[in-house]
């Protein structure tokens, strides 16, 4: 039996030091009118990225599920009747950083939370720590069940590039899992300077490739990701949503430059 969902990605430009009130503001706007079933937003959506060291992120540190990320969660998923996922910089402890995602339903309520499993360079530079696992969740909508396989970014890509590529340790959890949603928020970086059209061949056809064992089995890949120049790092945009069948089909996908929400309908 088919099961429909209307999805949405709000793609965002918030840059290294930005004003976590007014960014959340500009991400207000961006929902201005939209009815979704499923929001996601990018990693780090409202803090920046590419911070240097422990000390330049320390004021962006968010508590455990308590911060000012996870409390926009729950106000967009109760005013706009639907789920959420964002990602934030989460202080565990006195010790423990991590790059993060929390998961919000319709009534407010968090029911689920992830901690970005496989660290990229940049991750370790501000000290984040790596999180224990992959993460599966599920949620119900109009009677139907969903499955979700949650990563964030280098999640996707072999162990610290170490491991073969043929590994496809997130995808390869996501088939077992039996997801039907692969949802991935994203700080990606982009293979060039031009702004404009979604890196189809060098970044969304790269995120396809990591999907390899999901290829034919109908689950549809969310991502995710942020736009715009931090220092000398550039981000890839091209948030789209990939529905994973034979032949592959690319449902909606944004241009890499814009701070823009996307909305698709999708069938699993």
């Amino acid at each position: 039996m088919k099961k429909s969902l209307k999805i949405g990605i709000i793609q965002t430009d918030n840059r290294l030091n930005c004003n976590v009130k007014s960014a959340v503001g500009k991400a207000n706007l961006l929902l201005n009118n939209i009815k979704v079933d499923l929001l996601v937003a990018p990693e780090l959506a409202f803090t920046g990225y590419a911070y240097r060291s422990p000390a330049a992120i320390e004021p962006y540190l968010e508590p455990t599920c308590a911060g000012p990320t996870t409390e926009w969660a729950k106000r967009v998923a109760l005013s706009h009747s639907c789920h959420v996922i964002v990602g934030y910089p989460e202080r565990a402890d006195e010790k423990r950083t991590y790059n993060s995602a929390v998961v919000v339903d319709p009534a407010g309520t968090i029911i689920a939370h992830h901690r970005k499993h496989f660290l990229f360079s940049a991750d370790e530079v501000w000290g984040a720590s790596e999180g224990p696992s992959f993460t599966s969740f599920k949620f119900n909508l109009r009677g139907n069940q969903f499955k979700v396989a949650l990563g964030i970014c280098m999640d996707i890509n072999p162990y610290k590039f170490k491991a073969p590529f043929e590994a496809y340790e997130f995808a390869n959890f996501a088939l077992r899992e039996r997801a039907d949603l692969v949802v991935v928020p994203m700080a990606w970086t982009a293979s060039t300077l031009v702004p404009g059209k979604p890196e189809l061949e060098t970044t969304i056809r790269y995120w396809i490739s990591r999907m390899g064992p999901l290829n034919g089995t109908n689950s549809v890949l969310v991502a995710a990701s942020r736009a715009g120049i931090e220092g000398n790092t550039v981000y890839a945009g091209s948030s789209c949503v990939v529905k994973l069948d034979k032949p592959l089909n690319i449902i909606g996908m944004l241009p890499k430059s814009v701070e823009y929400p996307l909305i698709v309908d999708v069938e699993i």
